[in-house]
């Protein structure tokens, strides 16, 4: 893509999460595939913490990040706590 030309870009979000026997495990979700001219663009999605069946959450360091064209440009990490620790206070 040109400097200053509109371009094909795919925007997507990482998740690295716990699992029960401590290792990590990384799940890569699209966003948004499309035309975007030069600039900055907004990057937004929701996410679950609810334990489901086919998935749960343990506590631990976990990370997010945002990937644009498979390149990862930032993440943010965050400690989730063990549910029954704030269930009781």
């Amino acid at each position: 893509m040109r400097a200053g030309s509109r371009g094909n870009s795919r925007q997507g979000c990482g998740t690295s999460r716990n699992k029960a026997r401590g290792k990590q495990s990384t799940k890569i979700f699209q966003i948004k595939e499309d035309r975007f001219d030069p600039g900055k663009h907004p990057v937004g999605r929701k996410y679950s913490f609810r334990d489901l069946s086919t998935r749960k959450h343990h506590p631990g360091r976990h990370q997010i990040s945002i990937i644009v064209n498979g390149v990862e440009k930032a993440t943010a990490s965050f400690e989730l706590l063990d549910r029954t620790v704030v269930e009781g206070e």
